[in-house]
C-alpha cells in the first residue's frame, strides 16, 4: 500500500452522517500527531486543532451556526486525508 491508501484506510468514516451537532471518527494505528481542520465547500477554515497522538477515537464537536456540507481533513506524516460529512 501506498502512504496515502494506508491513511485512507486508518481514518473511519464519519459517524454519524448527516449529523446536527458532533461527529466522531476511529483512527487506526497512526501513531503520531494529527492535525484535523474543518472546512466549508467553499474553502473557509472553521476549525483546526492538533491532537497528539493519533490511535483510538476522536469526537468533534460542530458549532451550531456551521450548516450543509463541510469537509474535515486529517493531515500528518502520513500525508492528507478528506472526510465529507452533512451538518444539519
Amino acid at each position: 500500500l501506498s502512504i496515502d491508501e494506508w491513511a485512507e484506510k486508518q481514518i473511519s468514516l464519519p459517524y454519524p452522517n448527516p449529523t446536527s451537532n458532533r461527529v466522531s471518527f476511529k483512527l487506526g494505528n497512526i501513531g503520531r500527531s494529527v492535525n484535523i481542520s474543518i472546512y466549508t465547500i467553499y474553502g473557509q477554515k472553521l476549525f483546526n486543532n492538533t491532537v497528539n497522538s493519533g490511535n483510538g477515537f476522536i469526537e468533534l464537536k460542530l458549532n451550531d451556526e456551521w450548516q450543509g456540507p463541510l469537509l474535515v481533513i486529517f493531515e500528518g506524516d502520513f500525508g492528507k486525508v478528506a472526510r465529507k460529512i452533512f451538518k444539519i
